[in-house]
């Protein structure tokens, strides 16, 4: 299992947030949904916040062939390095 610095997988897709702020994690070039407690899906969605020693998983098929960019929403948190390439190929 591959791990980006955001936290994401390519297998078992998890987010945890070990910071002391909540991040709003946007995933670029695909849709996925948060798989919930009772392991059901959540709704489509591109954007999941993750609250502070908060661990969110997502599902999500990765269809379009591409470098795509994992970042935090919050501008100062994305360029002070919450944010990471991945590959589709």
């Amino acid at each position: 299992m591959r791990r980006c610095a955001c936290g994401f997988s390519d297998i078992g897709l998890g987010c945890s947030d070990d910071t002391a702020f909540a991040h709003a994690m946007h995933l670029h070039g695909h849709n996925f949904r948060l798989i919930l407690s009772d392991g059901s899906l959540g709704p489509w969605r591109d954007t999941v916040l993750v609250e502070r020693g908060e661990t969110r998983e997502i599902a999500r098929v990765t269809d379009n062939p591409g470098n795509w960019l994992l970042h935090c929403r919050m501008l100062d948190h994305a360029m002070s390095g919450k944010m990471s390439w991945y590959r589709v190929t």
